[in-house]
């Protein structure tokens, strides 16, 4: 709480300087977004509340379009201003004709927006607009370093919620968020090597993006010792989503594993099955395609940038795709390996000379020349038996 009473009093004063600070302004608010909600922290008048109640209330104003574009945004008559006719008919019955909206920007995003109004039509001018900016520098990083504050002490506020109680504590203590990021040897030691150390009833839950196998190998070594295993697959980038990214649990000790990691903070958890490698088997096939395609767009466009043809080769690309389901894009491309694939094989052949001819080594192709040639013959197998 003494934390939030000091963001807004500093917030406070940078409004009001501001309104000092710029010639014609009669109010000003800083206006903070969290979770795609925006929330009006300060205003040097009850005007300047009113009006951002009725921006966000209609989902339309300045504010939201400099938050969103990431520009500063002015306006001297917003009564016949197009671009927020609903807003600004209702503002200028206010008696409020100008507004100079500044986004409060860090390096990685937008945090909120700082608002200046005045009564005055054509108020603010480029002069205004570059001191609305000098002083939008420092809240911004007020901001984010309060957002940062608040989302700490929110997960400890969780963490604590879990350990009040002793029926808690013999279950929450014991939780291990095994991510070591190295090698899938690295993972399977770290299991064999902290197991000993376990709390009886400890959950383990193994975030490694590792073969099932290796998770089932874990598994052994855990319960061995008395603690309870739980394959859990991250199944997007960490950063951004933080404790937003998606996971999905499996094993026997799968369920008891859910309301813990949700009390931790992690808000989007599935569980996929009872069985050890179900979840790490989802992960790792589908980074088949994932990281297949990131590598075989990869090879692409080193070879189209090495020909000189970079532009040609995307707009073509662009051109042939097509919108469908992943299973009908499958059942599609299986159908034209096995009645093309030898043909196709020999065309890849051709494509992997052009990119040793190119100076890249023509990885991925290599393996599709294999696939489409195997798929054929087995499609001949099967016609001629």
């Amino acid at each position: 709480m003494s934390s939030a009473l000091q963001l807004e009093d500093l917030l406070t004063r940078v409004a009001a300087y501001a309104v000092r600070a710029i010639p014609g302004a009669d109010g000003a608010g800083l206006t903070l977004l969290e979770d795609d909600r925006t929330n009006t922290i300060v205003a040097t008048a009850a005007f300047v509340s009113e009006i951002d109640d009725i921006q966000y209330g209609i989902g339309q104003g300045p504010c939201i379009t400099a938050a969103r574009d990431g520009q500063t945004v002015v306006s001297g008559s917003l009564g016949s201003d197009p671009r927020w006719q609903r807003f600004g008919g209702r503002v200028a019955r206010l008696g409020v004709h100008s507004v100079l909206s500044l986004p409060l920007a860090t390096p990685d995003r937008v945090v909120g927006a700082m608002n200046v109004y005045a009564r005055a039509k054509h108020a603010f001018d480029h002069r205004a607009a570059e001191l609305g900016e000098i002083f939008a520098v420092p809240a911004a990083v007020a901001v984010q370093n309060a957002q940062v504050l608040a989302q700490t002490q929110r997960l400890a506020a969780h963490l604590q919620s879990m350990l009040e109680t002793r029926g808690m504590i013999d279950r929450a203590v014991g939780i291990m968020m095994s991510r070591s990021g190295g090698t899938a040897d690295q993972a399977l030691a770290a299991a064999r090597d902290y197991a000993p150390l376990l709390p009886e009833g400890a959950l383990w839950c193994d975030m490694n993006s590792v073969a099932p196998d290796t998770k089932r190998e874990a598994a052994a070594a855990i319960e061995i010792a008395g603690g309870r295993y739980v394959d859990v697959a991250v199944m997007a980038p960490v950063n951004p989503a933080a404790l937003a990214v998606p996971l999905l649990v499996s094993g026997p000790h799968a369920i008891a594993a859910l309301p813990l990691l949700e009390a931790l903070g992690f808000s989007s958890v599935r569980t996929v099955g009872d069985e050890v490698g179900r979840a790490s088997a989802i992960k790792m096939i589908r980074s088949v395609m994932v990281k297949g395609l990131e590598a075989l767009s990869s090879e692409c466009a080193a070879a189209a940038e090495a020909a000189g043809v970079f532009d040609e080769v995307m707009a073509s690309l662009d051109a042939s795709e097509k919108a469908a389901a992943w299973a009908e894009r499958v059942a599609y491309n299986r159908e034209r390996m096995e009645n093309h694939g030898a043909r196709r094989a020999a065309e890849m052949e051709e494509s992997a000379k052009t990119l040793q001819g190119l100076g890249i080594e023509p990885v991925m192709t290599r393996g599709t020349v294999r696939l489409q040639r195997e798929a054929a013959e087995k499609h001949k197998s099967k016609r001629d038996a």
